[in-house]
């Protein structure tokens, strides 16, 4: 049996795609915490979206103006529930900085909401 090569790392306009995987735990259960994701509404100035995909609790794909995608995944906890984001297609490393800010903020935003 023949082993195949590992996979080449990304080449032409692949090559310099870079990605943002962040998780942040909330003390809120998913249900909670999905009404304020789910709700275009009420993201921040700064991550403008438009939502792609919804699976109520669970899971949501949002695109952002700069033809970045964002993927987020709700698991619950014991404690309340996880949120695993991967944000991909981000075309540099500042840009990818600037979006862990950006998150990690939100995300904060969202845990100091969700526990009062």
């Amino acid at each position: 049996m023949n082993e195949l090569p590992p996979p080449s790392l990304g080449i032409g306009r692949d090559k310099d795609i870079v990605t943002v995987e962040i998780s942040f735990s909330f003390g809120a259960e998913s249900a909670r915490v999905f009404s304020i994701l789910g709700d275009e509404g009420q993201w921040p100035e700064e991550l403008p979206v438009r939502i792609l995909k919804r699976q109520p609790h669970s899971k949501l794909i949002v695109a952002l103006p700069d033809f970045t995608r964002a993927e987020l995944a709700i698991q619950p906890t014991p404690e309340g529930c996880e949120i695993v984001l991967l944000h991909d297609l981000i075309k540099s490393a500042d840009d990818a900085k600037e979006y862990r800010k950006s998150w990690n903020a939100w995300f904060s935003q969202i845990e100091n909401r969700v526990s009062l």
